[in-house]
């Protein structure tokens, strides 16, 4: 169990009996009348811990993901074995020693033929440790790894090849293969080795344990590390009889975040540490925030702008002229300024807001996977509830076909299968429904206006381009754009569709007003995701998590403009809407959700205690990214190409307060932020990977060409 716990899913033993243990998930508890505190037991996240020793294998570098991107193909695993292969002169291996001193290479390797044979430099550190002669046979070669070569920590372990690739490995062995492991609860520790873990530093912690040697010369010694700097806490000496240690920690120094707690053994016999752990953290994550009802029974709308960046209408700074009707209806709303997207393209964050899950729950996040029928949507719920419900969506990759329509009564005035049609006309059919039958109502609406192509009206293009400029189609340019000039013309036309669907959104504002319906309504402006116009040197979307795709505008007008005005810091998500709604709408929400219930935050009856894990990614085309974020940081991994497999992409952490446009890439200064999050990315990642297999999402359709047209269209594929 992580610090914070796992995936907030509640009340899932109704729905699954037995998946409740597989995915790690349980009902909240009350909220207790004092801090619970509990031991963080240390042996459960070896998994994730930084693991320095002076005796490593191929396989341990492997799963520890030492293989340096992109030098590495992914690994092969044939009848038992392991093979590592080059794939450009430069192939480079991180080795994590423990310490210096004298060490052996041992490796066994071949080539691929032609030619019959390679030359290899191995380096160390850049000092050179011998050549090698690789033949389409294996050969096993042993070299010395000089003291004066070496550092503690991570070592780059060089190849260099005489051509591009080809080398493949076999076995790689420094040493005698030793690496700290688990027995049950307690931590085992070979002679020189260490076990790192990191955790949120704070004041009042401490470490405890019981430590046993299986015979003299084992030697415990206990670091706390930030990222100014560390100091030994506990040191031992243990006998064959177990004595407990316990020693406390450091108070953090302000804005330390992240701490590592490293336990290792300086000696020369195995040491066990029985129930490592650290004290004084809490016990679980904050007790949720209560429902809150707006009381009645208010009808809901949905207006979804597709591709629409918060930073590029007016009541998010943009200064000009893009979003007159957006920017009256949010000072009649609460405009939430760090609302963040699960994905950046449509199919997986709408399938979120319909659903309160993760993408990598849901599993509509590629283009040929669909929203199954298993999951209760939002429309489902209002339905069930006695709302009508109706939808109008102008985008096909959120069509009946892919599972979007479940739930509703009316889906585009019954015209299954037409889309593309502009955000007037939706607003036309939207009003349609609207007039067709009592309150209470549901309505979801989805326009394409500022989606590629950009194809504005000249009246609404007329406010952001130069005099003069020509009017040029926008999808050959998106394309292949040529140059910065050529973005920033893309961008007129884009913003100039922005103020397109402004005015259609207006409309629909107006309507329900002049109706005397904008007053029992509760109205939510939202986007799926956003666009890039060279923030990060690309365009369009779904390539990249940066804010530019991640952060989206999100207000909502409450009944009667409650709390009208009120700009809300707080960060939400796009799963925190299904959960949300449904209790202003006084509607339990689906027993199975991942989202938060902040029904008080809207209310202004309260906040979230702590920040939420915000998880984002993607896999779009080529692109394979995940990202988190726990308060102003944020950790993007990067494992693509998708030929990299399971092998260390490139990380990137930014911290959004200093650095809002994520430009000052922090990974390298701050490792230990970066184990912690990566650790819990890949928690919460396996977490839904549990349920998506319990649950069976992501449903495959075989994709037609018709599909495959209507993704050109939109720019997706070529």
């Amino acid at each position: 169990m992580m610090l914070r716990g796992r995936l907030r899913c509640r009340g899932l033993a109704a729905a699954l009996g037995a998946g409740l243990a597989a995915l790690g998930c349980r009902a909240p508890e009350p909220r207790p009348a004092a801090p619970v505190v509990r031991e963080w037991v240390l042996a459960r996240e070896l998994a994730g811990a930084e693991i320095r020793s002076d005796g490593l294998d191929l396989g341990f570098l492997v799963e520890r993901r030492r293989l340096v991107w992109p030098g590495w193909q992914n690994p092969r695993r044939e009848g038992g074995g392991l093979e590592i292969a080059a794939q450009r002169k430069q192939a480079e291996i991180r080795l994590p020693f423990f310490s210096r001193g004298p060490k052996t290479l041992k490796v066994r390797a071949r080539c691929q033929a032609p030619p019959e044979r390679l030359a290899v430099e191995v380096r160390l550190n850049g000092t050179a440790v011998g050549r090698l002669q690789v033949r389409v046979a294996d050969g096993d070669f042993t070299l010395d790894l000089p003291e004066a070569a070496q550092v503690d920590g991570d070592n780059a372990l060089v190849f260099h090849l005489d051509r591009p690739s080809g080398l493949l490995l076999s076995r790689l062995e420094v040493g005698e293969a030793t690496t700290p492991t688990v027995d049950g609860g307690a931590l085992l520790l070979p002679p020189r080795s260490s076990a790192g873990f990191a955790f949120p530093a704070r004041a009042g912690l401490s470490v405890a344990g019981r430590a046993a040697a299986g015979r003299a010369g084992a030697r415990l010694t206990v670091r706390y590390e930030t990222g100014s700097g560390s100091v030994t806490v506990l040191e031992a000496a243990p006998s064959a009889q177990a004595q407990a240690v316990r020693a406390a920690l450091p108070a953090p120094a302000a804005g330390v975040r992240y701490a590592r707690l490293t336990f290792a053994n300086t000696g020369s016999a195995p040491l066990r540490i029985e129930a490592p752990a650290i004290a004084g953290l809490p016990g679980a994550a904050a007790a949720p925030l209560p429902a809150a009802a707006l009381g009645g029974r208010p009808s809901v709308v949905i207006f979804l702008t597709d591709t629409l960046r918060a930073d590029r209408l007016g009541a998010y700074g943009y200064p000009g002229p893009t979003s007159p009707a957006f920017d009256a209806f949010a000072r009649e709303s609460i405009v939430f300024e760090d609302a963040w997207a699960h994905a950046p393209w449509t199919r997986p964050t709408v399938a979120s807001i319909f659903t309160g899950l993760h993408p990598g729950t849901h599993g509509a996040g590629g283009f040929d996977r669909a929203l199954g029928g298993g999951f209760t949507t939002l429309a489902e719920q209002f339905r069930k509830a006695g709302y009508r419900t109706g939808a109008v969506v102008s985008n096909h990759v959120v069509s009946q076909r892919f599972g979007f329509a479940q739930g509703f009564d009316v889906w585009n005035d019954g015209e299954k299968r037409r889309y593309g049609f502009s955000a007037k006309e939706a607003v036309e059919r939207a009003l349609r429904f609207v007039d067709a039958g009592p309150q209470p109502f549901f309505l979801y609406v989805h326009t394409m206006e500022p989606h590629v192509p950009y194809e504005p009206s000249d009246e609404d293009w007329a406010p952001f381009h130069a005099p003069g400029v020509a009017r040029r189609p926008s999808l050959p340019i998106l394309m292949a754009p040529k140059g910065p000039g050529e973005i920033a013309y893309l961008e007129t036309l884009y913003l100039g569709e922005i103020l397109g669907n402004d005015h259609a959104f207006g409309a629909l504002v107006e309507a329900l007003r002049s109706r005397g319906r904008l007053d029992d309504t509760l109205v939510a402006f939202v986007a799926d995701h956003g666009e890039e116009f060279g923030d990060h040197g690309g365009h369009g979307h779904g390539h990249t998590l940066y804010r530019e795709l991640t952060r989206i505008p999100l207000a909502v007008r409450l009944p009667k403009a409650a709390r009208a005005g009120v700009r809300e810091r707080q960060p939400v998500a796009q799963v925190d809407l299904l959960p949300t709604l449904l209790s202003l709408a006084s509607l339990p929400p689906p027993e199975l959700r991942e989202g938060r219930d902040l029904s008080s935050l809207f209310l202004g009856r309260g906040a979230p205690a702590e920040p939420p894990d915000l998880v984002s990614e993607t896999r779009f085309g080529k692109a394979d990214k995940s990202a988190l974020r726990i308060g102003p940081l944020k950790l993007i991994v990067n494992d693509d190409p998708r030929i990299y497999g399971e092998l260390e992409g490139p990380l990137e952490l930014y911290d959004l307060d200093a650095d809002p446009g994520e430009h000052a890439n922090l990974a390298s200064r701050q490792p230990i932020a970066v184990q912690y999050l990566r650790n819990r990315l890949e928690v919460l990642r396996a977490s839904q990977k549990r349920a998506a297999e319990v649950l069976r999402g992501g449903a495959k359709v075989e994709l037609s060409d018709e599909d495959r047209d209507e993704l050109r269209a939109l720019g997706y594929v070529q």
